[in-house]
């Protein structure tokens, strides 16, 4: 990956987003801009190598206590000064942005988020490192776009603009830099993996469906939501389960900590039975395609981040631009939740046959406490089959079908303590 130039031209600026997590991982190439092009100004005879030739260095970055309009960053770098050498950068503003067609004036870009550094010294062999700096966000608009970016593409790129003093070995010159970095992007989540997947008694919040799944950063950069002031602060990131757009559910997740690489990260959900009732039909005809493939497609949008008990309306804004469409194999999502009900765990809380129990909480449903596994997955072949026959071409019977194909998925979220 190299820096280049940014080109100019004429349109719109625009910017980007995670998982609730996501919006956080885009975010943390944002102070990574400008540790990098101070330093590779400060040592003027290897400029034009470093811009050219070198790959990004090994960063590590902590964000902390966000708010509405700034998020604390604390930055750390490979790169290091001279040996025997001293530096010192003046104070500076640096401005990111969302790159921009070729002609574009620069007077007329907007910042997603700005940042003023104070003077900063650094002694021979010392590694270039910055503390408890505030992220100043801006445009809001220009931050959703970016956080797109980094959902739906392999790649995405972020600028700033910066103007500042540098002084090495007694020099000292003055610079002003636009540069861009390119960063590997998400690409739509194509890597999002789910590993478990279990029913509950639900919690305090309605949640029943308790699942981990591991997402991947491939963001060179490592990004830490600080618990900061107690033990007890953190991130949540609530997202909206979507189907044939209606709401039929929520999924939630405690964002503390989105290393470069795979994250494990515990998600508690609920399916609200009345909307999935009532809408089953359309969420039916949603599915057709993907059932008839033995599949099932699972999408999700930014719902709500809540840091420290209170909304983040600027993060919600720009979480709430990205869909995120998962597709997983049905018999590989059932077969997860059956082994969590295979064992001691499937009896009636009474002993009888007339229902079976789910970590204690006992689930109404007849003739099912022997042999479970092979009446869900019976239930599930019955399924799939019903959708393969369904043509939408014959008006007559395929709303029956329909009907039939929707009640038969009811009771399969029944069976398995889903609703």
């Amino acid at each position: 990956m190299k820096f280049a130039d940014i080109p100019g031209g004429s349109g719109m600026i625009i910017s980007r987003g995670t998982l609730s997590a996501m919006g956080f991982s885009a975010l943390s190439c944002l102070p990574y801009c400008s540790p990098f092009c101070k330093i590779i100004y400060a040592v003027p005879a290897f400029t034009t190598y470093l811009l050219n030739e070198s790959p990004l260095p090994s960063l590590q970055v902590s964000l902390l206590t966000p708010t509405n309009d700034s998020i604390l960053f604390s930055a750390s770098s490979e790169i290091k000064v001279p040996d025997a050498l001293t530096m010192h950068l003046d104070s500076m503003h640096a401005e990111i942005f969302r790159p921009q067609p070729r002609g574009r004036p620069k007077e007329d870009l907007i910042p997603l988020a700005e940042v003023d550094i104070s003077k900063l010294h650094f002694k021979g062999n010392q590694k270039i490192t910055m503390k408890n700096q505030t992220l100043k966000l801006g445009d809001v608009g220009q931050f959703a776009r970016l956080v797109e970016d980094a959902a739906y593409h392999s790649t995405f790129r972020t600028a700033m603009h910066a103007k500042t003093k540098v002084g090495l070995a007694g020099l000292t010159t003055s610079i002003d830099i636009t540069k861009e970095v390119e960063m590997p992007g998400f690409s739509n989540f194509t890597e999002l993996a789910i590993n478990d997947l279990t029913i509950r008694e639900r919690d305090d919040q309605g949640n029943n469906i308790f699942a981990e799944t591991v997402l991947f950063n491939p963001t060179p950069a490592s990004v830490t939501l600080v618990m900061k002031l107690t033990l007890w602060d953190k991130g949540d990131v609530t997202l909206s389960i979507l189907a044939a757009n209606h709401s039929i559910g929520t999924a939630t997740s405690s964002i503390n900590n989105i290393k470069s690489g795979n994250n494990t990260l515990s998600i508690r959900a609920f399916l609200d039975g009345d909307v999935l009732e009532e809408n089953i039909s359309g969420i039916i005809r949603e599915q057709i395609p993907y059932l008839r493939k033995g599949d099932i497609k699972i999408t999700a949008t930014g719902k709500s981040v809540v840091y420290n008990g209170q909304h983040l309306e600027y993060w919600e804004t720009a979480l709430q631009a990205v869909r995120v469409e998962v597709t997983r194999s049905v018999r590989e999502v059932v077969n997860m939740v059956l082994d969590t009900l295979d064992g001691d765990d499937i009896v009636g809380e009474d002993g009888d046959d007339s229902g079976f129990g789910i970590f204690g909480f006992e689930i109404d449903i007849p003739r099912v406490q022997e042999g479970v596994r092979s009446v869900v997955e019976g239930l599930v072949e019955q399924i799939l089959d019903t959708a393969k026959g369904l043509d939408e071409n014959e008006e007559d019977t395929f709303t029956e079908e329909l009907t039939v194909l929707g009640r038969l998925i009811l009771r399969l979220l029944q069976v398995l303590g889903v609703l």
